[in-house]
């Protein structure tokens, strides 16, 4: 019953991918199936993939034409036979061989849901590492105490809360998971619905997973900003946790900052209908703001 069904998107990430692939088969939490799912990939990619596959019977390869992230985790999560589930990035790497036992060990050991770590990120243009933290201290929460701290800029745990990579899941709380390539950001749209079905959720406060940042060498992994400023995901999380009583104080921040972000960039972006949502809507707020 402990199986792990590791899931990795790929698409035109070559270069990058067996460091990737090497750090889960050396896991020392044998029991795992290795989910390789190419989205139309036009490099070297389908050919690492098939490799690994040819050496070692825990991968399976799944291809796709290029259909984008959302329908390649949507892929392999439906080929995924564990009880356990854990998404990683092509270019991302788990830092020690051990990652995936302590995380089952945490998760067994609170009866918990979800388990998961912080990261450390390696910049690709110098090869620097920044570790966010080593304090290895342990933590478990409620959905409702873990949501306090989804903004918490301190040893980035804003991005630990949000990113779908790097955690372990039960299977059973991705039941009715289906990721879209509708919204702009799968991970801000999705992640915290999951923490929602748990009961509890342990953090260890420990750098584990390893984010490969600055890749410009790779059109598929450019970083995009508006992609942190998704307003429909932001908009339903706020509907959602006002129905159950959650704070949503913090979400409410969040979503006029990112309103402004979009004022000030839709239109030089480009993406005249995005301004004129934000404009729109912050005139609103403005409006009856001054009234009150």
């Amino acid at each position: 019953m402990n199986k792990i069904s590791v899931i990795i998107p790929v698409y035109n990430a070559g270069k990058y991918l067996q460091q990737s692939i090497d750090s889960v088969l050396s896991q020392t939490h044998y029991d795992l199936e290795l989910i390789l799912v190419d989205d139309g990939s036009t490099d070297e990619s389908v050919a690492v993939c098939e490799m690994a596959r040819q050496k070692d019977r825990r991968v399976k390869v799944l291809t796709l034409p290029h259909s984008g992230e959302a329908q390649a985790l949507n892929t392999g999560l439906a080929a995924a036979s564990g009880d356990l589930l854990f998404f990683m990035s092509a270019l991302d790497w788990l830092g020690a061989n051990d990652n995936l036992e302590r995380l089952l060990g945490y998760l067994q050991d609170e009866s918990a849901d979800v388990a998961l770590a912080n990261f450390f990120e390696f910049n690709n243009q110098n090869g620097q590492t920044l570790i966010h933290t080593l304090d290895g201290s342990q933590h478990v929460y409620t959905p409702q105490k873990w949501f306090e701290l989804e903004y918490q800029t301190a040893e980035f745990m804003n991005q630990c809360f949000t990113n779908l990579n790097g955690k372990l899941f039960k299977r059973n709380l991705l039941q009715m998971a289906d990721f879209t390539n509708e919204v702009n950001n799968v991970h801000d749209a999705n992640t915290w619905k999951f923490y929602l079905l748990a009961d509890k959720i342990v953090y260890i406060n420990d750098s584990m997973y390893v984010v490969r940042q600055n890749v410009t060498d790779s059109q598929s992994y450019q970083f995009d900003p508006s992609r942190q400023n998704a307003l429909a995901s932001i908009e339903e999380r706020i509907a959602i946790l006002t129905i159950i009583n959650f704070d949503v104080n913090a979400e409410l921040a969040e979503y006029l900052r990112r309103l402004e972000y979009h004022r000030e960039h839709d239109l030089a972006d480009g993406d005249y209908y995005g301004y004129l949502n934000a404009v729109n809507k912050l005139e609103i707020i403005d409006k009856n703001t001054l009234q009150e």
